[in-house]
């Protein structure tokens, strides 16, 4: 009496595993886009924050702050409510990194802590690229207008967002 073996034959696996690669090929491509939407979304979220904070900051101070500290920090340490939530002083955030520059003359604050008549604040991506964190660079300063660019970091001269 002859048995019949039970399982796969070697044709079906490479089929299952044909289909599969198929998937994986439209699907990854997909996810790795849709990451870098929802990273560049952030960057001008966070910028946006940023600009608000720098106009609440000069309200009460009568200065721009100089750095990401004076603006979450200092008045944290005071007691006071910080005037920015997000902590950028920690490197990376949502694969973009931040910088806060202070630009213009210097300006005597109501607190003390140093403050400038304008600032730069970038986003520029961790890792550039397609299939990296972010295709964009973001700028933003006293305007509050944000703007980008795609060949290198933005400045008041790149487009606007």
């Amino acid at each position: 009496m002859l048995t019949k073996n039970k399982g796969f034959t070697l044709i079906e696996l490479m089929i299952v595993m044909q289909i599969i690669s198929i998937i994986a090929a439209i699907a990854i491509p997909n996810m790795i886009r849709f990451r870098i939407q929802t990273n560049q979304a952030a960057a001008v979220g966070n910028l946006a924050a940023v600009s608000r904070a720098q106009a609440m900051f000069t309200g009460a101070e009568r200065g721009y702050a100089t750095s990401f500290a004076d603006l979450r920090d200092t008045p944290i340490s005071k007691g006071q409510v910080a005037y920015l939530d997000i902590d950028f002083t920690a490197g990376t955030v949502s694969g973009y990194d931040y910088a806060l520059e202070p630009a213009g003359e210097p300006v005597p604050t109501n607190s003390g802590v140093e403050g400038n008549s304008d600032f730069h604040a970038r986003a520029n991506p961790a890792n550039p690229g397609s299939f990296g964190s972010g295709i964009y660079y973001y700028y933003v300063d006293a305007t509050g207008v944000i703007r980008y660019s795609k060949e290198g970091p933005a400045d008041e001269t790149s487009n606007v967002l």
